[in-house]
């Protein structure tokens, strides 16, 4: 899934965007009697709103056109019904100073980019964008009010409600057994460590990779630590197979596209191998396996190790380990767009999504875990997120930390 997130304002953006990508969303002022009674023409109204929180409905721009006056107009889908407007539609003017704002949240969010909904679908989609565009006006009346220090947007996920999008994208599954974990301070030393933290400067993290609809995320970060241990015992970095854990790693915690548990993963790979993703490609889907033997790259592991449940021991871990794979709340990251992610919703002892830390810092003064996802590089801030660190273990980040041993 992709989507295309217009620059605030930018209108020359907007009409690129829908030229060669087709309808956008977009938020505006609809407050105005003008827009209310409009029954044709260019609808211009020089009082309109043009910030974000004078933004207070959501429309879909479906093309643009100049009138032979040489005035130029966006051609707007409205939610009125076909009695409103032009038979639904309005004609908004173009190219005057983000007339109402139509450029400020313009954006291609939809699930249709790749792939096409029936009327009624479509109409649903568009409806719950329009539900979660308030969402994300009421988060961003949060952070101007210094209630939250994390920036918000719309987001892949934006037309998804917040049930579907923890149905389809957290389905991480502890296992029932009783974990076993590491001695306290495990095989280290307890010392002094670095305060700052990036495994991407060093080479060991291979490039922001993509689940899709398959809730696959405990095979990202197994095989994303994987590759880390992998780097930093052989100097190689190599793109290691989530699709071969999604097809052959399956037992009673993992289910492929349906959920499973890092540390099942590397349990599974104490007795098999594993291939590159070149070999063993992602299809998003689980498939019957294939692994076979005649493959070129291969590599198992000797165990793993369950970190003590708090960020002492996972920072420790991180510094003279690598990158750990951890499980986390993810529940409330549907709108994340940078920053340092707080989240004081977070269910203590819930988790539902497995990703990577590959470092940590300090950034205005706020300490955070830098985490690797798997939700594309347009996700966040280039594919990452940024937790907050110390703060009672963060939506649980510090609680299953773990590590192959090669």
């Amino acid at each position: 899934m992709s989507y295309v997130d217009i620059a605030e304002a930018d209108e020359k953006g907007l009409e690129l965007a829908i030229a060669t990508l087709g309808p956008v969303a977009a938020a505006i002022d609809a407050s105005k009697d003008g827009f209310q009674f409009y029954s044709d023409g260019i609808y211009y109204d020089p009082d309109c709103g043009r910030t974000q929180a004078e933004m207070n409905h959501a429309v879909l721009v479906v093309g643009y056109g100049q009138e032979p006056n040489g005035q130029k107009y966006w051609l707007v889908k409205n939610s009125y019904g076909p009695q409103w407007g032009i038979g639904g539609y309005v004609r908004m003017a173009k190219d005057a100073n983000n007339h109402c704002g139509i450029a400020n949240e313009a954006s291609y969010p939809l699930m249709n980019h790749l792939k096409n909904f029936s009327p009624e679908e479509d109409q649903l989609r568009f409806n719950i964008f329009k539900d979660n565009l308030r969402r994300i006006d009421e988060l961003r009346q949060r952070i101007q009010n210094g209630e939250i220090h994390f920036n918000v947007g719309v987001t892949q996920f934006a037309d998804l409600t917040k049930e579907e999008f923890i149905n389809r994208h957290l389905k991480l599954k502890l296992p029932e057994r009783r974990l076993k974990r590491e001695a306290p301070g495990g095989n280290r030393t307890r010392r002094q460590v670095a305060a700052f933290i990036d495994w991407r400067a060093q080479g060991a993290v291979t490039a922001i990779k993509h689940q899709g609809n398959c809730a696959s995320c405990w095979a990202f970060s197994a095989v994303g630590s994987i590759e880390s241990q992998y780097y930093l015992k052989h100097g190689v970095l190599v793109s290691i197979s989530e699709q071969n854990l999604i097809d052959c790693a399956v037992d009673q915690t993992n289910n492929g596209c349906n959920g499973g548990w890092m540390a099942n993963a590397f349990q599974y790979l104490t007795t098999h191998s594993i291939t590159a993703e070149s070999e063993y490609p992602y299809a998003g889907i689980q498939q019957s396996c294939t692994f076979g033997t005649a493959r070129q790259f291969q590599v198992s592991i000797a165990g793993y190790q369950l970190l003590q449940a708090d960020e002492l021991s996972l920072q420790q871990a991180v510094a003279t380990i690598g990158p750990i794979s951890v499980a986390i709340d993810g529940s409330n990251l549907q709108f994340y767009a940078g920053g340092v992610f707080r989240d004081d919703d977070c269910i203590p002892g819930r988790v539902n999504h497995g990703v990577l830390v590959v470092g940590y810092g300090i950034e205005a003064g706020r300490e955070f875990w830098l985490v690797k996802n798997s939700w594309g590089s347009s996700f966040g801030e280039n594919g990452y997120f940024k937790m907050i660190r110390n703060r009672a273990n963060q939506c649980n980040i510090a609680s299953y930390g773990m590590y192959p041993i090669m």
